[in-house]
């Protein structure tokens, strides 16, 4: 027996038995075999009498090409698929630990129109700073550095920055409010204007109950809002730049405490002034004069000549009939009058008066 892929012989004898066919049953591995058969007797030489050959045997196993590439079709791409979506949450999930473990720079920008206000933000800033950012803020910060200068701390800051949020500010009402570090909002808007096309840093407006969407500043009306308390855990996910990141044990008391003291004080505020312009406005020049024509309509109704002078002196009652006309409500003919009226010193001999010495 011949291996054709191999050349491996392997030779046998089978002895005769009679007149019967002979049989041999054999293993043979995979592949292509053939017999030579020779006769065998002892007048023959070693090849034998007589050799023949047998066809070529092949015991190869059928190739499945067809299964095996319809298997491959259902199953590969899955595989695939599943293989990418776990190396991405792998890549998700290290950098979500690097994210969280990288404090991301935050820079407050406000005005300081208000006491109340500003503890807001310096509330706000310390929980920022609980909750893993590092939030900047020109009071807490300034004192401690070595210049103590606010604007090279301000331009500092700026480029440290990852992320600008600028806090709507109420108007400035009170011109005494004694404000430590003066201007810092407005150079930080002009860098805010200088650097925003650049697009290197995340910007965002944070809004307070006790402030009006007309308070953000112009630099910042298309930045992203966000209405505090309500949106303070988005806030928080904003600046880190994830939604997978969560701080149970931080308590958010105080904060909430400032807003709801600085929204009561502020309130106020703006309910008092109110009522205070209305009283101005009812003795502003235009109501008295409209006062005086209604008090001359009446008089008119009692009196209907004209006179300036006293038209009856009753021990109930007493009436007069004014010109409006004579009134000088405008200051005109004010320095005709002044030239007429002179004021006539008293006659004293033992006083010594400034204004009647000759300097």
């Amino acid at each position: 027996m011949i291996n054709n892929d191999t050349k491996l012989i392997k030779s046998f004898d089978l002895p005769a038995n009679g007149r019967k066919h002979l049989k041999y049953e054999f293993l043979v591995t995979e592949g292509v075999h053939y017999f030579k058969v020779a006769a065998m007797h002892p007048d023959c030489g070693d090849y034998g009498c007589v050799n023949s050959t047998s066809p070529v045997i092949s015991t190869k196993q059928p190739t499945r090409r067809l299964l095996i590439m319809i298997v491959s079709v259902v199953w590969i791409p899955p595989v695939i698929l599943y293989a990418i979506y776990y190396f991405y949450k792998l890549y998700q999930k290290r950098e979500i630990f690097k994210r969280i473990n990288r404090k991301p720079n935050c820079l407050l920008v406000y005005s300081p129109t208000h006491l109340a206000h500003i503890s807001v933000i310096s509330d706000l800033a310390k929980y920022l700073k609980s909750c893993n950012i590092n939030a900047m803020m020109d009071v807490l910060d300034i004192p401690e550095t070595d210049s103590k200068d606010p604007g090279l701390w301000c331009n500092a800051a700026f480029q440290k920055a990852d992320v600008i949020a600028v806090v709507t500010s109420p108007p400035l009402k009170d011109t005494n409010i004694p404000i430590i570090y003066r201007n810092i909002d407005s150079h930080a808007l002009k860098l805010i204007k200088e650097n925003y096309s650049w697009n290197n840093k995340r910007y965002m407006t944070i809004e307070f109950p006790y402030c009006k969407s007309s308070d953000i500043p112009e630099e910042a009306a298309v930045f992203k809002k966000f209405i505090i308390p309500e949106n303070l855990e988005k806030l928080i996910h904003c600046i880190h730049n994830t939604d997978y990141i969560q701080f149970y044990d931080i308590s958010n008391k105080n904060l909430l405490e400032s807003i709801e003291v600085a929204t009561t004080d502020i309130n106020k505020e703006i309910l008092n002034s109110s009522q205070s312009r209305a009283d101005n406005n009812k003795i502003s020049p235009s109501n008295i004069i409209s006062k005086i024509k209604n008090v001359h309509a009446e008089e008119n109704h009692c009196q209907p000549e004209e006179s300036s002078h006293v038209i009856a002196d009753t021990k109930d009652s007493k009436c007069f009939n004014t010109k409006i006309s004579e009134l000088n409500l405008l200051g005109e003919d004010l320095k005709s009058e002044i030239d007429t009226c002179e004021y006539t010193f008293p006659d004293t001999d033992n006083e010594f008066r400034v204004d009647r010495l000759d300097l």
